[in-house]
């Protein structure tokens, strides 16, 4: 299974999660297809990727640790070959570090477009909520921004706005204010009550460079036990059927 997969800031590569051998791992690939995949993590601990500093340097991600719960990690990896097709990969493993290991479960980091802050969900007040941290530096401070429960953040381009999930998985904004070091965030606030599809525990929408719209999987609609049911025609000596219709001169 291959999934979560990340751009990278050039455009040119993609890196995914991928299971293989029981274990998740990072993986990456040309974009094109042009190449086969290449390892990155060799870790006995599954490991996800989730957002990247705008260098295409290090990976910001989680993984299940060794006190099985959640824990946000960094990989520093140098630079990806900016050019599909490259012979040589500038890494064939990530250099990974914990970055915020605590007693609770923290996971789906997202780096600000600045990068200088990390949104993250942790369960530290007994249900999941989304909180923010200086980066690298994420012991120099901590705020919360859900009220009631959220997940999945996602910044907006301006890094003027979080967008997360509440616990009715309906989408929520609120504006934030980022100057040097202090961090401020307002009233959060519903965007839409529409609910989208949440198949998989990773973030399935993302939101447009001007922050105006949003790209979401939608619920297939439930199934109407009085529709008719589709049904399939299958045509034997078709060409037969053909030359009588449409004879030849």
């Amino acid at each position: 299974m291959a999934v979560a997969p990340l751009w990278t800031p050039d455009g040119q590569r993609i890196i995914f999660m991928w299971t293989r051998a029981g274990v998740s791992g990072l993986y990456t690939q040309a974009a094109d297809g042009t190449e086969n995949f290449d390892q990155l993590t060799t870790s006995p601990n599954p490991q996800w990727p989730s957002s990247i500093t705008s260098d295409g340097t290090r990976v910001v991600g989680f993984e299940i640790g060794p006190r099985k719960r959640l824990e946000v990690i960094l990989f520093s990896m140098g630079t990806l070959p900016s050019r599909p097709g490259s012979d040589t990969f500038a890494v064939r493993s990530l250099r990974t570090e914990p970055l915020i290991q605590t007693l609770f479960d923290e996971s789906f980091p997202e780096l600000s477009p600045d990068g200088r802050y990390l949104a993250y969900q942790s369960n530290e007040s007994r249900r999941w909520e989304i909180y923010v941290r200086p980066f690298p530096n994420v012991d120099r401070g901590r705020w919360q921004v859900s009220v009631g429960g959220g997940t999945r953040a996602a910044w907006a381009r301006s890094g003027r706005e979080l967008f997360y999930l509440d616990a009715s998985n309906t989408l929520t904004a609120v504006p934030v204010a980022l100057s040097g070091s202090t961090f401020s965030a307002g009233r959060p606030v519903k965007v839409f009550d529409d609910k989208y599809a949440e198949s998989f525990p990773a973030r399935q929408y993302d939101v447009s460079t001007d922050g105006q719209r949003f790209l979401m999987l939608k619920d297939s609609p439930p199934s109407n036990q009085h529709a008719t049911p589709a049904s399939m025609i299958v045509v034997l000596n078709w060409t037969e059927e053909l030359k009588r219709l449409a004879p030849t001169r």
